[in-house]
């Protein structure tokens, strides 16, 4: 049943159309993309369809976003080569382009290989029934009018001109009344030229060209050559048909020449030695053009045509992976085409060379189009111009919903667009979740809401009788709430409006395990804690899927903890007794297979820093994750910090930034605990060791400490201003700083953040755990 029946049917059928649209991706669970573990299927209404999935493939991942439209179904795909040929334009600019020209754009993806240089596309282009560029012998995919597609492994289009003569040499003879007599002679009537060259950027040697203003403004080529510039009388180009032309000049030159619309030029560089075939044309010759598709009617009749790379699948039948282009065979972001055998048209599009997902191989893509059910398949071009966009209900524009690999979107030569053919009238037809895709843990509870789309497929105002039901049996619905079982997998909802007719499906992702948990107190994420004695704390957990939020009830969570400190309820409010020992424990948080440790501490954060001068610093720095301990519960306040461990302490002050642990010391290893801090350091001028060695288990001289953290509080942008001398002059060894760190000291002093001892600065000295903790903390409040 198609989707398009869906407006004409009661409730009854609106539940068995739904069935159907959730059978419309449930193919092969493991296909070249590898292991489903979530989708998102959206019925956008008309027969058009958006999904996306999250595959586990090996030790990959792989994310993969898809359209299909059905023929005859009020939405259709058509072909846009940025107006012209040469040049290229990114995703949004040519959509931004078909909307200029009236066309309502529900989707989009790139299509055909290019010139990275002219962006000139290597295969056909047909716009409207419109011929602009020839195949070149590449694959091709062919739409006609009602949005049904072919893929057309060798494409071939011919073209003839033929000279039908003009001025004769020997007029024609009649006699008195009026009878011919004679024909009259013309001395090119009858030659033609084949070629197969029509807007390529002309190459020497290759042969001859024929060139319009579809090409551009101009010829381009600037090599030596032969022209012959027609006027067009009649006619346009189609991949089959005939235009009628006039020789209006005839000529050699070097350089471009211009294109106006309405002229034409057949031409070929020198060293083509095609000289004879351009004396077949004389100024004022009438020319008939004919195109010719070798009796290929899908690429005689296309409305729309899209060059490829290799045809992937063919009657149901991964092709031979020799003849397949071998520099495209690796692991790379791909775009593709495939067609089911029911004539629904899949738009194909999965990330790589990025964390969430490699991208696929080319024998991985073939297997994965044949396992959507595809019979026949075509690959695109992909890497850095794999793009989608697609419109969403509650957006007037499509958007791209795919991640390109280069960060950027590409200018690429050709894609194809879905648009709709149906007029907006505000009136709700096409109904959609608010919650489409998200995930939802077992037993949990989800509101829903809706959003609706009118028959132009623009936000519509969302009828207030909208019932939803459940169609694969993961959970049940009461009321507007959707209640997750037990069974993980997609769970498509099916809605529908009395009041409207408008009907939709869409889905949520019920799971039964999670990649990770998020703990919070107060407001902020935490690993531990220092709580007194009294103190109660409501911790609050959050899950997520691979990345992706999970609706889950706090019920869900498992809460335990070691050590008599207190009470710990079933949602996670933790209350210390009053008389609770010092000690620490752990608080473990557990749902779905994960578990989260938070560790407390009661009374004294360690064991020997209870009436430290230095406890309450130290205390607020390991709340903060900043500062640890150094074994069996114990700080050691009075030892001395080494200069790996300071540069990884104010690292954390920091927020650990993202960094390469390999750092250019001699002496550090990517593999040390703090290579990736004194990367970091060495990277914005805070550390710059001897030149070769950075010496990180050298006990930290505390004018070092200043210089680091003098460099650390100029690196984040604090504003203060440097002190001089003069502030060292209360000390006693002030002339003992050596020249480098002069600067920074003096500026610490009048910051607040080091005062000395005893009248003395100590700048030789080495710096004490404690020493450290009070710098960190007191340079939080700059």
């Amino acid at each position: 049943m198609k989707i398009k029946n869906l407006r004409k049917l009661g409730m009854t059928s609106v539940v068995t159309a739904a069935l159907a649209f959730s059978g419309m991706f449930s193919f092969a669970a493991e296909g070249g993309a590898g292991t489903s573990i979530y989708e998102s299927i959206f019925d956008l209404g008309d027969g058009f369809t958006y999904m996306t999935s999250k595959y586990e493939n090996g030790s990959n991942r792989e994310e993969s976003f898809r359209m299909s439209t059905t023929p005859n179904n009020g939405v259709k795909p058509i072909v846009l080569a940025c107006d012209v040929v040469y040049g290229s334009l990114n995703i949004n600019k040519v959509m931004e382009y078909a909307s200029q020209s009236g066309y309502n754009v529900l989707g989009a993806i790139n299509s055909d290989f290019f010139s990275m240089k002219t962006g000139v596309p290597m295969g056909i282009a047909v716009e409207n029934g419109v011929y602009k560029t020839s195949p070149s012998g590449f694959p091709s995919v062919c739409f006609d009018a009602a949005g049904s597609a072919s893929i057309v492994d060798y494409t071939a289009v011919q073209i003839t001109m033929t000279n039908q003569g003009g001025a004769p040499v020997q007029e024609p003879v009649y006699d008195e009344a009026g009878n011919l007599v004679s024909e009259g002679v013309y001395s090119n009537y009858g030659k033609s030229v084949e070629l197969a060259h029509y807007n390529k950027l002309r190459q020497n040697g290759a042969g001859m060209y024929l060139l319009n203003e579809y090409f551009g403004g101009s010829t381009v080529a600037s090599s030596s050559g032969w022209y012959v510039k027609f006027q067009v009388l009649e006619g346009t180009m189609k991949t089959q048909g005939t235009v009628k032309l006039q020789v209006v000049e005839a000529f050699k030159a070097s350089g471009p020449q211009e294109i106006r619309p309405g002229f034409m030029y057949l031409t070929a560089d020198d060293s083509s030695g095609l000289d004879y075939q351009f004396r077949k044309f004389a100024v004022g010759d009438v020319v008939m053009l004919e195109t010719s598709t070798y009796g290929n009617a899908a690429l005689a009749n296309c409305q729309w045509a899209t060059g490829g790379g290799n045809v992937l699948i063919k009657d149901g039948a991964v092709t031979s992976s020799s003849g397949w282009d071998s520099s495209l065979a690796g692991r790379n972001p791909r775009t593709a085409l495939g067609i089911r055998a029911d004539g629904t048209v899949l738009y194909y599009v999965i990330d790589g060379r990025q964390s969430e997902s490699a991208g696929l191989t080319m024998s991985q893509l073939a297997n994965e189009l044949l396992a959507q059910g595809c019979v026949n398949a075509i690959n695109f071009d992909g890497g850095g111009s794999s793009a989608m966009a697609v419109k969403l209900p509650d957006n007037y524009t499509a958007q791209v919903v795919n991640s390109p690999s280069e960060g950027a979107l590409r200018r690429c030569s050709t894609y194809i667009l879905l648009v709709s053919e149906n007029a907006s009238n505000g009136i709700a037809k096409n109904l959609g979740l608010v919650e489409q895709g998200t995930v939802v843990y077992q037993g949990a509870s989800l509101p829903l809401s809706y959003n609706a789309t009118d028959a132009g497929h623009n936000p519509a105002a969302v009828p207030g009788d909208v019932a939803a039901s459940v169609l694969s049996g993961h959970g049940s619905i009461t009321g507007n709430t959707y209640t997750a079982g037990w069974v993980a997998g997609t769970e498509t909802i099916s809605m529908s409006s009395p009041s409207t007719g408008g009907t939709g499906a869409g889905s949520v992702y019920v799971v039964n395990k999670l990649s990770n948990i998020t703990v919070k107190a107060n407001g902020q994420e935490v690993s531990s804690l220092h709580l007194s004695r009294g103190d109660s704390v409501q911790f609050a957990a959050s899950a997520s899927y691979y990345g992706k939020y999970v609706a889950i009830d706090q019920t869900s969570f498992e809460y335990a903890m070691s050590g008599d400190f207190g009470t710990l309820s079933d949602t996670g409010l933790l209350t210390i007794d009053e008389k609770a020992p010092s000690g620490s424990g752990i608080i473990t948080i557990a749902a779905g297979g994960v578990t989260k440790t938070i560790n407390i501490s009661v009374g004294g954060v360690f064991s020997d820093i209870t009436g430290h001068w230095a406890e309450n610093p130290i205390t607020e720095l390991y709340n903060k994750g900043i500062v640890t301990g150094s074994g069996s519960g114990t700080f050691g306040p009075n030892n001395y910090i080494k200069r790996g461990d300071f540069i990884l302490m104010l690292y954390r002050t920091a927020g650990s930034p993202e960094a390469s642990p390999v750092n250019g010391f001699l002496d550090v290893s990517s593999s040390d605990y703090y290579a990736s801090a004194v990367s970091w350091a060495k990277k914005n001028g805070i550390a710059q060791g001897d030149g070769a060695n950075f010496k990180p288990n050298a006990n930290m001289k505390r004018e070092e400490a200043f210089t680091f953290m003098y460099r650390y509080l100029k690196e984040q942008g604090k504003d203060f201003e440097d002190g001089d001398y003069s502030k060292l002059e209360q000390f006693s060894d002030a002339s003992s700083v050596s020249e480098y760190a002069v600067t920074p000291t003096a500026t610490l002093v009048s910051l607040g953040i080091v005062d000395g001892s005893n009248g003395r600065i100590q700048p030789s000295g080495m710096l004490t755990r404690a020493q450290m903790a009070k710098i960190l903390h007191s340079s939080l409040a700059i």
